[in-house]
């Protein structure tokens, strides 16, 4: 008999999690590195035809590259633009990286001035887990350097981002050339002087790298950085003619949902043979115009324009908009709740789950009473 009553109990426990587990919800996990066109004042994906990767360019369409992607589970994931928004700037004019960031907090804040998403810059250690020398270096910004001689797990250095491809167990050494293309060049793309260490997109604009937000923790003088010879190294943070802003943001995986064409499919993302680079094909059949119903001129609309009707209509078409609106809403209405029924097909099964398990602990407080009144019979 007691058997008989746990077992419902057990079988409503295992339902009710199994349910649970078949709810949950899954996103795309995005690689390190792979191109993502984005407008951060719009908060709206773009194409990749419209993106401007020249330095400097704060504001529109541009190029930008994910990074750390926790996995399935995360909604957001972490990304940096392609290029330098603000090509020079010093770190801390004061000279001591105790005092924190400066100069450069500030131009990054007037730089992504109506952004959707607060920008920050990467850290060094992110760079080091990007770059595998966190696991291979043990590198964490909270040890001591020794730009000489470094001590795997005790002391740090730079590094060279592909010195896991060389010789050299300190990957001190350069790796990646005009010929070898690094496989991190999209951390380095759009510096001064690049090209000759395995980047892509070489700019002569002066700017040797851009900050991180990282200080040297025994070198109050200096901070790191990202270097055009694809490495991180340190900076002295009152240099005004070498390291400019390179924002990151963290967007909600939403946004970036793969366009479809005409025939329904969404369409993949290619590979870039030069350096690994994924990049996006967004544009669907009709040359990248916008579809549906409301969109043909969507892009003709200035952003600062607020449409709210047909206010210039008189009277009559006013009152007859008003009750098409109403109509829709209604009919909208309907056409959600029958989504969201179809939607979620194990709500009924989890609630079958529930029931018996709620089913189960009632028997087994029952049998437990019984008991202990001694009402049942052995």
């Amino acid at each position: 008999m007691k058997r008989k009553i746990i077992l419902p109990f057990l079988v409503g426990v295992f339902s009710f999690i199994s349910m649970s587990d078949v709810n949950a919800e899954t996103y795309k996990k995005y690689e390190n590195g792979e191109a993502v066109y984005y407008n951060p004042v719009t908060g709206e994906k773009c194409n990749a035809s419209e993106a401007v990767s020249t330095t400097g360019t704060k504001t529109g369409c541009m190029k930008w590259h994910t990074f750390n992607d926790a996995g399935e589970n995360s909604s957001t994931v972490n990304m940096i633009l392609d290029h330098n928004t603000t090509p020079l700037v010093a770190w801390n004019s004061s000279g001591d990286n105790k005092d924190g960031m400066n100069e450069v907090k500030t131009a990054l804040e007037s730089d992504t001035t109506g952004w959707k998403q607060t920008a920050r810059l990467i850290t060094a250690d992110e760079i080091a887990e990007i770059t595998g020398a966190k696991e291979k270096l043990k590198w964490t910004s909270d040890k001591n350097s020794d730009v000489t001689s470094p001590s795997i797990g005790l002391t740090i250095s730079y590094f060279y981002f592909d010195g896991a491809d060389g010789t050299d167990t300190t990957w001190k050494t350069k790796v990646a050339n005009e010929t070898t293309k690094s496989n991190y060049a999209w951390l380095f793309n759009n510096t001064d002087g690049c090209a000759s260490y395995g980047c892509n997109v070489e700019d002569s604009g002066g700017q040797m790298g851009y900050w991180t937000s990282t200080p040297m923790i025994d070198d109050e003088i200096n901070a790191w950085i990202v270097g055009y010879k694809g490495h991180l190294h340190y900076g002295y943070i009152k240099r005004t003619d070498a390291y400019g802003v390179r924002p990151v943001i963290t967007v909600s995986k939403s946004l970036l949902v793969e366009d479809k064409d005409n025939s329904g499919e969404t369409t993949d993302n290619t590979q870039d043979n030069n350096n690994g680079e994924t990049t996006d094909n967004t544009q669907d059949n009709n040359s990248g115009e916008t579809t549906g119903k409301n969109e043909t001129n969507k892009e003709q609309i200035s952003q600062d324009t607020i449409v709210e009707g047909d206010s210039t209509i008189n009277g009559g078409t006013i009152i007859e908009s008003e009750q098409i609106k109403g109509d829709a809403t209604t009919e909208n209405e309907i056409l959600k709740e029958d989504t969201t029924t179809e939607k979620n097909p194990q709500t009924g099964l989890k609630n079958v789950g529930l029931g018996v398990l709620v089913f189960g602990l009632i028997s087994l407080l029952s049998y437990r009473v019984i008991k202990n009144k001694k009402i049942f019979v052995k």
